[in-house]
């Protein structure tokens, strides 16, 4: 049996990658619970799905910056960069805290310190994806993405139903004073990450170091299909999970917080499951195939949804959509890491990230939908959209098939 699968738990044996998992696991409770709790917030004060689109979308804004920040995480040290982040997430946090304790928090104030947040976050994203590269072997980056992406569905399971009941009995101060503890706690795992071993190129000027990251992608068909990849389930199938979630839960079954939060955390427990099923699967060598399988499943499965009149039944289905999300997922984010030189792995994943732009031009688009048409035409319109991406990827990439990695000696 251990010819194909291994015990996902053993790629904690190497040090640094468990404190790497636990800094980020940490860090991601207190964001997914403050995108969740936001979300349901944003929709029972104002009633519209534009402005849950619009503020769900800007928790991204920041990936504008993305390749900027892929040079500085190949130039300078990872550790350093992670501590900031840290440091800095709490602080906005704190102040988020300060206003709901003194003042009075306005629509206003969401927008302006989700947009600081954002920026925090697509550094973090390429931080984490670099020193968790640094900390495995080359030939264990798979499994450690698999748990790195359980991490975060593991996170939303809890957050999601945690920030919903904490929202509803106690209100959104105390939610706050949840999300500041766990960064408190996430800066205590960053400092134990010992310094990565880097490698660096020369580094002249900012242009020509996003230049050799740009060439790099250009050259390549395999990676260029990936970033396609990337982008469309970000505008297709994401925004569901982050932020329309509260809109969908309350036109089709009319539940508040708590419930939102136990469907958001039924997709993210698909999604764990699905990532660990990457995760321990030791001959995982033709993840291109997955890809395209995975992301025909993954969309056909959100047009099913909308003929369920039955909430269980719809948990079923948002469940295994969770699990095809989870396994598209990881196939694409680890064959990208792996086809990525290591001296040019941060600018690569920086200009990858630009494709999570997807995922505002989806939420916007989405809210736009469901506002304009209804909640069904949200779900069927960007499912099909996903569907028609998915073949015309194999048209326009067919080396998409040819996303191979050697297999692992068999172990008896």
């Amino acid at each position: 049996m251990n010819i194909f699968f291994q015990s996902p738990i053993k790629i904690f044996k190497y040090k640094n990658f468990r404190y790497v998992w636990l800094s980020e696991g940490l860090s991601l409770f207190g964001s997914e619970m403050e995108m969740i709790v936001l979300a349901i917030y944003v929709f029972q004060t104002t009633g519209s799905p534009f402005h849950v689109a619009a503020i769900s979308a800007l928790k991204f804004g920041g990936n504008f910056l993305a390749p900027l920040f892929g040079v500085f995480v190949d130039k300078f040290n990872r550790k350093t960069l992670q501590l900031i982040v840290r440091y800095f997430g709490f602080s906005v946090s704190l102040m988020f805290l300060m206003i709901m304790i003194i003042y009075k928090l306005e629509i206003w104030h969401i927008y302006i310190l989700v947009s600081l947040g954002s920026i925090l976050r697509t550094l973090d994203l390429l931080v984490i994806q670099s020193l968790t590269a640094d900390s495995v072997p080359s030939d264990n980056l798979h499994g450690a993405l698999g748990i790195s992406r359980s991490t975060l569905d593991a996170s939303r399971v809890i957050s999601f139903a945690m920030g919903g009941l904490i929202l509803e009995l106690f209100g959104i101060v105390w939610v706050y004073v949840t999300i500041a503890g766990v960064n408190i706690l996430a800066i205590w795992a960053a400092i134990k990450i010992n310094k990565p071993t880097q490698i660096t190129t020369a580094f002249n000027n900012i242009f020509k170091n996003l230049k050799i990251g740009v060439h790099e992608v250009k050259i390549n068909k395999k990676i260029q299909v990936l970033i396609f990849f990337s982008f469309m389930v970000e505008m297709t199938v994401f925004p569901l999970v982050n932020g329309m979630i509260a809109v969908f839960a309350k036109e089709f079954f009319y539940l508040g917080a708590t419930g939102t939060g136990l469907l958001a955390s039924v997709i993210s427990l698909g999604t764990l499951t699905g990532a660990l099923i990457v995760a321990s699967n030791r001959q995982f060598h033709k993840p291109g195939y997955t890809i395209i399988i995975g992301s025909i499943i993954w969309h056909l499965l959100g047009l099913t949804m909308i003929f369920s009149n039955s909430l269980v039944l719809t948990m079923i289905l948002l469940l295994g959509w969770g699990v095809a999300g989870g396994v598209t997922f990881v196939a694409m984010i680890s064959s990208l890491i792996r086809l990525s030189p290591d001296a040019t792995r941060g600018r690569i994943m920086g200009l990858r990230a630009l494709a999570i732009y997807g995922l505002p031009i989806g939420l916007v688009f989405s809210g736009w939908l469901a506002e304009s048409f209804g909640v069904k035409q949200m779900i069927i319109i960007p499912s099909i959209m996903g569907i028609f991406g998915t073949l015309l990827s194999i048209i326009v990439w067919p080396s998409v098939f040819k996303i191979t990695f050697e297999k692992l000696p068999n172990k008896n």
